[in-house]
């Protein structure tokens, strides 16, 4: 099975991806890892710059194309990232079998985001006039990714107020 945790930016799906890997033993990639491979691949693609749907657009065909690799060559995998969009996944359900969930928040300080457990701290290295409007935009974009999530069925997880707990319910939804 290929196991998909979406959603926005510093909600939890490394997290959840660890905790898979943990508990299951099950591969993890991150959308990050194919992002940067195409971003500075001798022939670039070009996504690194664009506005997030658009990126999310250039990007769906490598990622559909991955999906169909490790559909056949694995057993089991996990990718997380923000990447791909519940829409985009519900236009592949026959093609690619897979469970999802995706992750997002109805409350987020520019304090969480700095406070994220992480290897890379890619926050902190946007100037202040920036940093100050994630917060704001990863709750728009959050906002988003429900309404499609419900729309297409699929397993939504606010990580507000209780990021540890929704991180479980989000294994349990992929696991029970």
């Amino acid at each position: 099975m290929i196991y998909l945790i979406g959603g926005t930016p510093r909600v939890g799906k490394s997290t959840l991806s660890s905790l898979i890997l943990e508990r299951n033993n099950i591969s993890v990639l991150s959308t990050d890892v194919i992002r940067n491979l195409i971003d500075f691949a001798p022939t670039k693609v070009g996504i690194k710059d664009l506005p997030v749907k658009e990126k999310s657009e250039a990007f769906f065909p490598y990622f559909l194309q991955l999906l169909k690799i490790l559909q056949n060559k694995y057993t089991d995998y996990v990718i997380e990232g923000d990447l791909f969009t519940p829409e985009q996944l519900s236009t592949i359900q026959e093609q690619i079998q897979f469970k999802c969930c995706f992750l997002g928040t109805s409350n987020i300080t520019l304090d969480d985001l700095k406070n994220v457990k992480t290897e890379h701290d890619w926050v902190s290295k946007f100037p202040e006039k920036v940093q100050q409007k994630l917060p704001q935009q990863f709750m728009e974009r959050s906002a988003i990714t429900k309404v499609e999530a419900e729309k297409c069925n699929f397993p939504y997880f606010d990580i507000y107020p209780d990021r540890d707990k929704s991180i479980e319910a989000a294994y349990d939804s992929l696991f029970k």
